[in-house]
């Protein structure tokens, strides 16, 4: 027979079996719902562009390709229109140009031919010339020319002239060769100025060394302009007397670049 002491502690140990079910029963739906909402809270996974979901393009026409409407085909005439006035006005642009093209080269013409011209104008022109010394007689006043020849240069341009050298031949007046043949070369190295003429020269000879009664020359020099060397030759005739005076020859004696 049970006692009542152990009765009551059956009792009890059931009473606290029941009461540790029920607190479990109890506490587990919360954790299922926490665990449901974080399972909604999280984003669905995006499937588009994938087999699930693709994308799909929708192409809209364009108001350019609607030309079966009376709108699209007026807005089709006005763009024909507008691209012909564009090339009209690009041909028109283009004719300018190449005008304005010609008119610049033409203009670059011009002024190159006036700068030549202005050159030829304002640059130096040497020629040459000379003379025997001279003394007077008293008893008779007349006027005996001597040794030795002076050769001097004349310099008819507007501007100066640096003369580097002359070359110097003789010959007789009655056998003058088409081609001069110059017997010598004596250096000037002088600044003749413009408008001077009979500037005398380093050159001076003597009766006895001009072989023949022609003396003939040709001077090398340069102008303010540095281009190239120029060059101008004269020709002289020497009488009994000893006067010198300037005779026609053969063009290669006189001429000059």
């Amino acid at each position: 027979m049970l006692k009542p002491c152990h009765a009551v502690f059956g009792f009890a140990l059931l009473l606290a079996l029941l009461g540790n079910s029920r607190g479990q029963s109890e506490q587990q739906p919360p954790n299922q719902t926490t665990q449901t909402e974080r399972t909604q809270d999280q984003p669905a996974p995006n499937q588009r562009g994938t087999e699930q979901s693709p994308f799909v393009i929708k192409i809209m026409p364009s108001p350019e390709s609607k030309t079966d409407t009376p709108e699209g085909a007026k807005a089709s005439d006005e763009k024909t229109k507008l691209d012909r006035q564009l090339v009209a006005a690009t041909w028109v642009l283009g004719g300018i140009a190449f005008l304005q093209f010609l008119a610049l080269v033409a203009q670059a013409v011009y002024v190159a031919r006036t700068i030549i011209h202005g050159r030829l104008v304002e640059r130096a022109y040497v020629s040459g010339g000379g003379a025997f010394a001279g003394t007077r007689q008293l008893d008779t006043h007349k006027i005996v020319l001597q040794d030795p020849f002076q050769l001097t240069i004349d310099n008819y341009g507007k501007t100066p002239a640096r003369v580097i050298d002359v070359q110097i031949g003789f010959c007789n007046a009655d056998n003058i060769p088409p081609v001069p043949r110059y017997a010598l070369t004596r250096l000037i190295g002088g600044v003749i100025p413009p408008g001077k003429e009979g500037a005398n020269t380093p050159v001076r000879l003597n009766r006895a060394e001009i072989d023949g009664d022609v003396i003939f020359g040709r001077f090398r020099y340069r102008d303010i302009f540095r281009g190239r060397d120029h060059h101008s030759g004269f020709i002289l005739q020497i009488a009994t007397d000893r006067s010198v005076l300037p005779i026609n020859g053969p063009e290669a004696y006189t001429d000059w670049n």
